[in-house]
């Protein structure tokens, strides 16, 4: 964990000092590189050397330009709820069985199938005919399928004129690589000045705007507790999601006021040694609810003295119906 949070630390610019210096001079010159063979492949594919095949079966690609916090599953899930006329399969990668979990669980009561693989080509191609509709979780940077809608979330509390790419900074590809997306959803603000930015890069870009609003809470049993029963009770919150802000931030709207904040990198995976001080911690300060994400559920498989609850929003795009018919009516290839 301590190397992840340094990385995390110093890429978010919060590590100072001469020995940083030279750690970020060197992931510079791997960004260098980085985006020499990301602009080559992109390059190759733009010009048809390399080729992207056509399914018969629309196809949603919901991405981001990245890495962490924008709401790709969170827009996955809205998009199979919110088109009942469809056959839909979900193509997750499987990096993280949180989001695999998130997505099979709040789909339960829908007629969607999950599918889980790096080889999204693979999975297409193996597909039954009863499907009329692919939604590729984190699908922005995969290009060996052609996709009849590209979706990207971008995160409207980071400048990504001032972001370096990968390792040095957040960026999976270069920012001119929005030119191919669609639709983009600014999440967590309303930023007016990124969504100038967004048109300048993309004219033909159709700029939304995204927020997540607190619902209620929910026990590990599946029982719904008002969040009003929550407002002067001291508690404790968890999170190992990409970006915890916004989730500290839905707690803040929710009138949930934290005294002990436990944040862990995306996607960590929860030792029980580890749990087991939180436990302490949070008994000792004479706090027994402690409150989650959906997607980190499944951290937590330890018995314990510990009331769990997971905060459960509902994702916002304004305007709605325009975005929503959007996505219904895009012609397929």
């Amino acid at each position: 964990m301590f190397f992840r949070k340094f990385y995390i630390d110093l890429v978010e610019g919060r590590r100072r000092g001469s020995f940083i210096i030279f750690i970020k001079l060197f992931l510079f010159l791997l960004s260098l590189l980085y985006r020499i063979v990301i602009s080559l492949r992109n390059y190759l594919y733009d010009k048809g050397f390399l080729k992207s095949k056509k399914f018969n079966i629309k196809v949603i690609s919901v991405g981001n330009i990245s890495w962490g916090g924008t709401g790709k599953t969170s827009l996955v899930i809205k998009l199979a709820k919110s088109l009942p006329d469809f056959k839909i399969a979900i193509l997750v990668r499987g990096y993280g069985q949180d989001e695999v979990d998130l997505i099979k669980n709040s789909l339960r009561e829908y007629s969607c199938k999950v599918f889980i693989g790096k080889n999204r080509l693979k999975i297409l191609s193996n597909l039954s005919s009863d499907y009329n509709l692919a939604i590729f979780d984190d699908g922005f940077q995969y290009r060996r399928v052609k996709k009849d809608l590209e979706i990207v979330l971008v995160n409207g509390r980071e400048d990504l004129r001032r972001n370096f790419l990968l390792p040095l900074g957040k960026l999976r590809e270069p920012i001119n690589s929005l030119k191919r997306a669609d639709i983009a959803i600014i999440m967590h603000s309303l930023n007016r000045e990124l969504e100038s930015f967004l048109k300048k890069v993309n004219p033909k870009l159709r700029v939304f705007q995204g927020r997540y609003i607190p619902q209620n809470l929910r026990d590990l049993k599946g029982e719904i507790h008002s969040l009003q029963n929550f407002l002067n009770k001291e508690i404790a919150c968890f999170s190992a999601i990409g970006w915890p802000e916004g989730f500290l931030s839905c707690l803040k709207e929710a009138g949930l006021l934290p005294k002990l904040k436990f944040i862990y990198p995306d996607h960590y995976q929860l030792k029980e040694e580890e749990f087991r001080r939180i436990e302490k911690k949070c008994l000792s300060s004479a706090i027994t609810d402690l409150i989650i994400t959906g997607k980190d559920k499944a951290r937590f498989r330890f018995p314990t003295r510990l009331s769990l609850f997971i905060l459960e929003v509902e994702l916002k795009v304004n305007p709605e119906e325009e975005f929503l018919n959007l996505v219904r009516n895009v012609p397929a290839f």
